[in-house]
């Protein structure tokens, strides 16, 4: 089992200073590298969402993602995160980073297209927030 996860230094850099190129991955957009303790490497073509617009539409109204795909949500301040899943049609994990890009909890999401939907928060303080398919957190073995 890969436990602690770091999101790639190299890629949050990226996110974090102008000018800096993100990672290209086959696509020729950003990629996030989940990293063990162990140096075991889970490459990701991303999409970012670093805005208020882009992190309230999220993955809303998609009908798939693919196994390697992910939304990594970068927000300017630690806090305590939450999402929901109002109009998301697929279900997803959400892992949320600190600010040093460590692991700090996850949850699986369904989908959700009536209220109330239900929150899904943090265990703790959070920077980043990735999505990716449900069931793909555990299969990775991506835990504290």
């Amino acid at each position: 089992m890969i436990k602690g996860f770091l999101l790639s230094a190299l890629v949050l850099c990226a996110l974090l200073f102008v000018g800096v190129k993100l990672v290209g991955s086959i696509t020729g957009g950003p990629t996030v590298t989940l990293v063990s303790p162990e140096g075991e490497k889970i490459r990701l073509d991303t999409e970012i969402a670093d805005t208020p617009d882009l992190r309230k539409k999220g993955l809303m109204y998609r009908e798939s993602m693919g196994d390697r795909e992910s939304m990594l949500f970068v927000f300017s301040r630690e806090q305590r995160l939450s999402f929901w899943m109002k109009n998301t049609l697929i279900p997803l994990d959400v892992i949320y980073f600190g600010p040093d890009a460590t692991f700090v909890s996850y949850q699986t999401m369904e989908p959700c297209t009536e209220d109330p939907c239900p929150l899904y928060p943090s265990a703790d303080l959070a920077l980043y927030a990735l999505e990716v398919n449900a069931g793909l957190t555990e299969e990775w073995g991506v835990g504290e």
